[in-house]
């Protein structure tokens, strides 16, 4: 019994030395023409994601979670709603990711 409170002790201690010691956040800007990634991030993000493809496919894993949690299946509904809002707002995601420098 000791011991888990070492060990619980020990990892507050880390978790908010990480925390004070950490640098600031910065959020991971879309590329410009010519730079690396531009086309990976054009055909995935613009053309995909926020275009049709992504509108539907969105809407189909909100519409299918509805379906499964109607079937009481709690888990799979809820990573499938989940899943549709994140292909919907993939595009706002990918620009507020912050990357720690």
């Amino acid at each position: 019994m000791q011991s888990n409170k070492r060990r619980m002790y020990l990892m507050m201690a880390v978790s908010m030395i990480m925390t004070l010691v950490a640098s600031q956040a910065m959020a991971l800007t879309a590329p410009v023409a010519g730079s690396f990634g531009y086309e990976a991030y054009t055909f995935l993000i613009t053309d995909v994601l926020k275009g049709p493809f992504g509108a539907i496919a969105g809407i189909l894993a909100i519409i299918t979670g509805v379906v499964v949690m109607i079937q009481q299946k709690m888990v799979p509904a809820v990573l499938a709603i989940l899943g549709g809002i994140l292909v919907i707002n993939a595009d706002k995601i990918t620009t507020s990711i912050g990357m720690i420098i």
